[in-house]
């Protein structure tokens, strides 16, 4: 897999640092938030080509950072969370969202739904530009 920048919000640090050094271990850039508005902030300014978000977060959830992001330019989402419950899933069904992992996630995880992810965004994007050419 080739290296990506991704975008990490999580507003608890020491789960934070645990992913940053998974991500950072397997060759990635990341670029850290701790908050949803923060995300969608960094978002526009670096230009990552993924986002990680936590759900849960003060002031801006994940679920609204993931909204506001893919409206500002389409990237891959995968969302984390501790939480499953059934309202929390059917409102991540309805965004722009790649994949939902919950906590705790382990590396091995992590990585192959982050090379599955974008090998799905990619080939979206590859249909989308051929149907766009057809018309």
């Amino acid at each position: 897999m080739k290296s990506l920048r991704i975008l990490l919000a999580e507003d608890e640090s020491i789960i934070r640092i645990g992913l940053r050094r998974m991500l950072e271990d397997a060759g990635h850039q990341v670029v850290e938030a701790p908050d949803g508005r923060t995300a969608a902030k960094l978002a526009r300014q670096t230009g990552p080509d993924l986002a990680i978000l936590d759900i849960k977060m003060p002031g801006l959830d994940g679920l609204e950072a993931a909204r506001r992001i893919f409206q500002q330019r389409p990237l891959p989402i995968v969302l984390l969370t501790a939480y499953g419950d059934r309202e929390l899933v059917e409102r991540a069904a309805e965004l722009p969202i790649m994949a939902y992992l919950i906590k705790p996630v382990d590396e091995r995880e992590l990585l192959a739904t982050l090379e599955v992810v974008t090998a799905r965004f990619a080939e979206q994007k590859w249909l989308a530009q051929q149907a766009n050419d057809l018309e």
